[in-house]
């Protein structure tokens, strides 16, 4: 059994130690404020860490508020745009592309070149017809997709993937990662690109 000196010493002790938390805790609010003055933000903000998951992940991923339907036929249009791509198919590919599309091209240590319309049809018939000729046999491989906004008309999706070649039937090398970025609009039913982004990891202009 517990005197009542032992009893009387330990709630000595007990308020001691939550007074000198509640002492640690006013300290700690008060040094926070000062620093927030001098840094001019406010205490809150001074107090809060820097979020650093970027929107896409921290408020998209594992959101069930989507339609399902949708989803599908955004994600068949993003590897329709690779499948068509390394077929040649560029006839199919453009249909892919709203009338209006923009279409931004960003190599590294180059200032992005944004392309529409009828510049952006002819260059990309004209490349891509050469590069067929060529022998060169590229595969888009798309490995990741997350969508960080659906709506029933607009989306928007960040994309990873890799860029493999194969020459003459006869040698295969990986050309590049590549990250892909798209917003998208549904027109009469279906879906088309309003915009692409389109930044690989190496720079072509190297002779790739």
């Amino acid at each position: 059994m517990t005197s009542p000196a032992c009893s009387q010493e330990f709630e000595m002790l007990s308020l001691r130690f939550h007074a000198r938390r509640l002492l640690s805790a006013i300290l700690a609010s008060a040094l926070g404020a000062t620093l927030a003055a001098v840094l001019g933000v406010s205490a809150g903000a001074a107090q809060s860490p820097p979020d650093r998951t970027g929107p896409a992940v921290s408020k998209s991923a594992g959101d069930t508020r989507f339609n399902v339907a949708d989803r599908v036929a955004l994600t068949h249009l993003i590897h329709g745009y690779a499948i068509e791509v390394d077929r040649f198919n560029i006839d199919g590919w453009f249909k892919l592309f709203t009338d209006d599309a923009v279409f931004s091209v960003g190599l590294p240590g180059m200032t992005p070149v944004e392309q529409t319309g009828d510049a952006f049809r002819s260059f990309w018939r004209t490349r891509f017809g050469e590069f067929e000729r060529s022998g060169n046999r590229r595969k888009h491989l798309i490995s990741n997709i997350l969508f960080v906004e659906q709506t029933d008309s607009t989306a928007h999706a960040v994309i990873s993937g890799l860029i493999t070649n194969a020459k003459d039937g006869k040698t295969f090398t990986v050309v590049s990662g590549v990250d892909y970025e798209g917003w998208f609009v549904k027109q009469g039913g279906v879906w088309r690109i309003k915009r692409w982004n389109d930044r690989p990891d190496v720079n072509f202009e190297s002779g790739q």
